[in-house]
């Protein structure tokens, strides 16, 4: 078990790594633009607009009060590459 974790978290830090640029770019955005809590829809919509790019499967949505969520096809989890 431990072997397996250590490698889905070399997985998840080589991912973070090679991106390193856009999250730091999204997180400079989200700062640039303060939003009021619970009021973030400028950030919300810029979050699922980003999931949707990567072909996310189980794409995220919005609820009518602005929350983010996703429904996971079931048997079929969500590939990280």
């Amino acid at each position: 078990m431990a072997a397996t974790f250590d490698t889905t978290e070399q997985r998840i830090l080589k991912i973070i790594d090679d991106n390193r640029e856009t999250i730091v770019e999204f997180a400079r955005d989200i700062y640039d633009h303060a939003e009021l809590g619970y009021k973030e829809f400028r950030t919300s919509k810029k979050f699922v607009d980003f999931m949707k790019s990567l072909h996310f499967k189980g794409l995220p949505r919005r609820s009518a009060d602005n929350h983010i969520y996703t429904v996971l096809p079931v048997g079929n989890p969500t590939h990280i590459p």
